[in-house]
């Protein structure tokens, strides 16, 4: 329960697998996002940055 705001529990802090999603299920479409973009524009530049993250 949240009773101030030092209560409050990041999304990335409580479930760190999860990146900066909400959830697992928007971290899940994320990935797929990312997956799909790289494959429709080939960026180099872009599949590397989000292999280190």
């Amino acid at each position: 329960m949240v009773v101030t705001p030092d209560d409050a529990i990041q999304p990335s802090e409580d479930h760190p697998v999860c990146c900066e999603s909400f959830d697992w299920h928007a971290a899940v479409h994320d990935h797929w996002c990312l997956v799909r973009q790289h494959h429709l524009l080939d960026d180099r530049q872009l599949i590397g940055e989000t292999r280190r993250r």
